[in-house]
């Protein structure tokens, strides 16, 4: 199984990953951010769908990439062979919540950096418009998706 879960920035992608080791229900978890990039190299100007897409093809065991719509891009393929496609959208208050957190730390990079992103909102309203357009299924939980494709097998 091949899962590319597709959320917002502030999702908490790389807290979910830390949190489960990296590994959940026989899934090895990626994070875009760590895996495919260093953190002083992520920029909103360096989108990486290629990378992400070639990695996660590369990959001979059951595998999840978690990556944000923003790193991917509006270009990205709807469609990679082999690769289950979801978007997992958090209610929008909680995407508020961990926003805010971001802006009160130290992270002055990339899309955590105040310069360089959209609001939560237009975030969350894009992902799930995007979702719309191309028939993704939505989640509202990193779990939720995974589990539901470790339970179908896909």
């Amino acid at each position: 199984m091949k899962l590319q879960i597709l959320t917002t920035p502030c999702s908490g992608k790389t807290y979910f990953c830390g949190q489960q080791n990296y590994e959940y229900s026989d899934v090895t978890l990626f994070d875009t951010d760590i895996t495919l990039r260093p953190v002083p190299n992520r920029t909103p100007k360096h989108p990486i769908p290629q990378d992400a897409i070639d990695f996660l093809q590369q990959q001979t065991k059951n595998s999840c990439l978690l990556t944000s719509l923003a790193d991917i891009g509006p270009d990205a393929p709807k469609e990679i062979p082999n690769v289950a496609i979801v978007a997992v959208i958090l209610d929008e208050e909680i995407l508020k919540q961990q926003a805010k957190i971001r802006e009160t730390t130290d992270f002055s990079w990339g899309w955590a950096g105040k310069d360089g992103r959209m609001s939560s909102k237009d975030y969350w309203i894009s992902l799930q418009r995007y979702a719309d357009e191309h028939q993704i299924p939505i989640f509202n939980s990193f779990i939720g998706a995974i589990d539901y494709y470790v339970q179908t097998n896909i």
